[in-house]
């Protein structure tokens, strides 16, 4: 028997009931309708099976992603912001990841799982972001969309995780993956567009640049090449440089957008787990914006002065490294004496 496969497809309108019609006589079913534009995840034998029927623009083969399987502790302290009651009260942050373990302090509100595998937790990579999150902002709320079981999960998760991220009103989405693609994307493939919509829309959607960085310039992974994105790059652990595998833009590429510590430690299950890379690096980031995120603030404001904050890092290109290092402390005094940032709530 053949089997089944799945496919992102993008269309330039509504499917009619024709064209619906149409596949399901060729065996083509949808599997699933996005919320944004003309996408659809198509099950069917073959690309060609979808393709011969001319209703699409683009048929994709979802690419696989891999989960960092790596880890150590971002030296940044989170006394300031609770010395402010920056904690983040009530913010929801959806981690589309590996799935969060519930007994690890976490307020988990809401739960949802692709995989196929419940709620069973294979490996601590979600985790130990959603730790990382919290341990700026303790008081926020945790979306758990559960798009890997191993160290493995195919794109096609993504754009439904996106989905209802959006529908339980999540203030941050948190995405700690990264695609290399073998055809060069300029920002434009089906996950940054799409990641693109979803920001247009006014959510908050934060992207590590990738672990790639080995290769040079141009190395950024999707969707952190997504241009409405905050991707987020990785320095080492001097502080002084960009990690040498955190990915890096190129001149008409201006990403990562900001850099951050990348290596963790953090307590699981009552024990020490290590990692380093840039999926922990982005979470840092999304942790110190929630932390503040319940403010009445204008979070675009927020997000400008986190960026103008940042320290630069001497003789590194910007399209490495952003607007530089995430610096807490410039952060917190470049707010304070934001006039237009004067009223908390």
């Amino acid at each position: 028997m053949d089997k089944v496969m799945r496919f992102i497809c993008k269309s330039n309108s509504t499917l009619n009931l024709r064209q619906i019609e149409l596949m399901e006589s060729n065996s083509c079913r949808i599997e699933y309708t996005a919320k944004l534009g003309f996408y659809y995840i198509v099950e069917a034998l073959s690309a060609s099976h979808i393709s011969d029927l001319n209703i699409f623009d683009s048929v994709s083969v979802p690419a696989k992603l891999k989960l960092a399987d790596v880890s150590l502790f971002p030296q940044i302290s989170n006394k300031p912001l609770k010395k402010e009651d920056y904690v983040g009260w009530k913010v929801k942050v959806a981690v589309i990841d590996s799935g969060l373990k519930t007994e690890n302090g976490l307020n988990i509100i809401y739960s949802k799982d692709y995989t196929g595998n419940s709620h069973t937790i294979a490996n601590n990579h979600g985790t130990q972001v959603a730790k990382i999150i919290q341990y700026f902002a303790p008081r926020a709320c945790f979306i758990n969309l559960k798009v890997s079981h191993d160290f493995e999960f195919s794109e096609d998760y993504v754009i439904p995780a996106l989905d209802e991220a959006m529908d339980q009103e999540a203030d941050i989405i948190n995405l700690s993956f990264g695609i290399l693609r073998k055809q060069l994307c300029i920002g434009n493939c089906v996950i940054c567009d799409y990641v693109n919509k979803v920001s247009e829309l006014g959510y908050t959607v934060i992207t590590a640049s990738g672990n790639e960085g080995v290769a040079g310039t141009g190395s950024v992974c999707c969707p952190g090449r997504a241009e409405k994105s905050i991707t987020v790059g990785q320095v080492d652990k001097t502080g002084k440089n960009v990690s040498s595998h955190s990915g890096k833009g190129m001149p008409d590429l201006l990403k990562p957008n900001i850099i951050a510590p990348g290596e963790i430690t953090v307590v699981i299950d009552k024990t020490y787990t290590y990692n380093s890379g840039t999926s922990f690096s982005t979470p840092v980031v999304a942790g110190v914006l929630a932390s503040m995120f319940h403010l009445s603030y204008d979070r675009r404001t927020i997000i400008s002065n986190l960026f103008s904050s940042a320290r630069k890092l001497k003789s590194v290109a910007d399209y490495h490294q952003g607007s530089g290092v995430l610096d807490l402390k410039n952060f917190l005094e470049v707010c304070a004496h934001d006039k237009s940032l004067s009223n908390k709530s």
